[in-house]
Parts: structure tokens; C-alpha cells; sequence
């Protein structure tokens, strides 16, 4: 889904937060910038917690020089999990 059907569907479906108006100042209970935020939120959650977002590619994340007699290595604070 893209961010605008996300919006929708939340706006819409979910918080049922609609209008009729037609003109002035927006009646609307939620603004777009609060519900991304909140969108923005739980989809790091959901990927922080399923660990379901697995990167190879980003060479500041996924690669490191290992040192001789060295047993642990200070990671980035987005790296969740080490797979191997």
C-alpha cells in the first residue's frame, strides 16, 4: 500500500474521520501530518519486533573489519539482530 491509501484507510476505515465540508478551515480530528507520524510509528514497530526488514546491501550496517583477538564489536543502534 502507498502512504495515501494508508492515510485513507486509517482516516476513513478505521478512526472514521470524515467531512462534508465543503469550505473554511478543516473540521477533520486528525491531521495527515499526526496520522504519518503515527503510520511511521507502527511500521517501525511491527519491523522492530517481527525483525521482518533484513538488510545486505547497506555497507555501513552489514560490513565491519574483524580485528585478531577481538570477541565483540560495537554496532549501530538500527542493527536489531545479527543473522550471520
Amino acid at each position: 500500500m502507498t502512504l495515501g491509501e494508508l492515510l485513507t484507510e486509517l482516516r476513513e476505515n478505521i478512526l472514521h474521520d470524515r467531512s462534508m465540508q465543503i469550505a473554511g478551515p478543516s473540521d477533520l480530528l486528525w491531521s495527515d501530518d499526526t496520522l504519518k507520524l503515527y503510520i511511521n510509528q507502527a511500521y517501525f514497530r511491527f519491523a522492530a519486533e517481527a525483525m521482518c526488514l533484513r538488510d545486505n546491501v547497506t555497507p555501513q550496517y552489514t560490513q565491519f573489519t574483524t580485528i585478531p583477538d577481538v570477541d565483540q564489536y560495537a554496532l549501530d543502534p538500527a542493527v536489531m539482530a545479527v543473522i550471520s
